[in-house]
């Protein structure tokens, strides 16, 4: 184990964005935190952080267009945790974001690019 520094601070009241620094002892490995815990405890955090990251990536995939319960499955099968795919190129991202305009709008736009 290892005196690690952790940061904290709150958004809002009398000590809003004042930040603050303490030393922690944090285990540097999986056994440590076994040695500390115990393995009940261990697993129980990982479990529980496990399901937030999955539900997360759920979100994500069911915001995509034409997602069904299936597709969402499927990709979740796929899921590992702590491994993104590669994310779009800043040209996927405006293509996904002129998609959504109206001939109209991405006219406009187009002409406020040009001028």
């Amino acid at each position: 184990m290892a005196l690690e520094e952790v940061k904290a601070q709150v958004k809002s009241g009398d000590r809003a964005n004042e930040v603050f620094v303490v030393k922690h002892d944090i285990p540097a490995d999986v056994h440590e935190a076994v040695d500390r815990f115990g393995e009940e405890i261990v697993f129980s955090r990982f479990r529980g952080s496990y399901v937030i990251d999955l539900q997360s990536f759920m979100r994500r995939q069911i915001e995509k267009d034409g997602a069904t319960p299936e597709t969402v499955q499927e990709a979740t099968d796929a899921w590992r945790p702590g491994v993104r795919a590669a994310g779009k190129t800043p040209q996927e991202k405006i293509g996904t974001l002129l998609a959504k305009l109206s001939p109209e709008e991405r006219r406009e736009l187009l002409q406020e690019l040009v001028d």
